[in-house]
């Protein structure tokens, strides 16, 4: 699931992330993360996490989604 998540602030960026400069893993539990949606979980699970400059949303209804948008952006009224 972590890996997924990269890979989402990655293409949301447009560029790669130097996985030893990005602070994702301090911020959050990988294993919690990955037992939260894991393929048995309970559907309709909702995580936000506020990381760098990016406020990652993940949700989970028979499967995961991912979206990643600037950690301002609700500051401001425009996120969701």
């Amino acid at each position: 699931m972590t890996d997924a998540v990269i890979d989402a602030i990655e293409e949301y960026r447009g560029e790669r992330l130097q996985r030893t400069d990005f602070v994702l893993f301090e911020d959050i539990d990988s294993e919690s993360l990955n037992t939260l949606f894991r393929h048995d979980s309970q559907p309709r699970t909702t995580v936000t996490i506020t990381t760098d400059d990016v406020r990652i949303e993940l949700w989970g209804d028979g499967g995961v989604k991912i979206r990643v948008t600037d950690q301002t952006e609700k500051k401001k009224g425009n996120g969701l």
